[in-house]
């Protein structure tokens, strides 16, 4: 049987995990478009696509996704014909669901397969990745001229990703991992709960 003193310390704690969890409120998709990086957050040199809010639905290998997200927002940027950064936000109704997608995601690239993209056959690889967000995971995607360096961080809802590309051995994992980062502080500012 708890004592009055038991259940006071299991209320702070309960108090102090319920603290430290922040919520997000879930974005419109012109928010979506606002909260992902732009010309002025990528390195010198590059040029930015038009922002996208249809998924392609592209999966790796064709694992299926658990969820379908209910809001979703891309941007590529390129430097010359060998470099680019890429940066997607696929929001989804719970923080579960985004976690079920994070934990498919980690099935299908663990895996380990191949796949065909726009005609190029590309390796499919899992790669350790920096610890961002609540949970991250890395993929390395290999062709004969390219590779294509990529981590699925998930944050709250979202599970956002961002992609260094270039000529083989090219791809700048540490520039990925300062991309990843000014994403995260974007989304957060745009959805966290005041």
């Amino acid at each position: 049987m708890a004592t009055s003193s038991t259940q006071s310390r299991a209320s702070v704690v309960a108090t102090s995990r319920a603290a430290a969890s922040p919520t997000y409120r879930q974005l419109t998709s012109d928010k979506l478009v606002n909260a992902l990086l732009t010309l002025d957050d990528v390195p010198a040199g590059y040029t930015a696509d038009k922002p996208e809010r249809t998924d392609p639905n592209k999966n790796f290998c064709g694992y299926t996704q658990p969820n379908k997200e209910n809001g979703y927002a891309a941007i590529t940027f390129q430097r010359s014909s060998t470099s680019l950064i890429g940066h997607t936000v696929r929001q989804y109704d719970s923080v579960a669901d985004a976690s079920a997608q994070q934990d498919a995601l980690a099935k299908a690239v663990r895996a380990g397969c191949s796949m065909t993209d726009n005609g190029t056959k590309l390796k499919v690889a899992q790669m350790s990745a920096p610890k961002l967000g609540d949970r991250t995971i890395g993929v390395e995607l290999t062709s004969q001229g390219a590779t294509v360096d990529e981590v699925f961080v998930q944050v709250g809802p979202v599970v956002l990703a961002v992609a260094d590309a270039g000529v083989v051995g090219s791809a700048d994992v540490t520039q990925m991992t300062a991309m990843a980062k000014k994403a995260i502080a974007k989304y957060k500012s745009a959805a966290a709960q005041s």
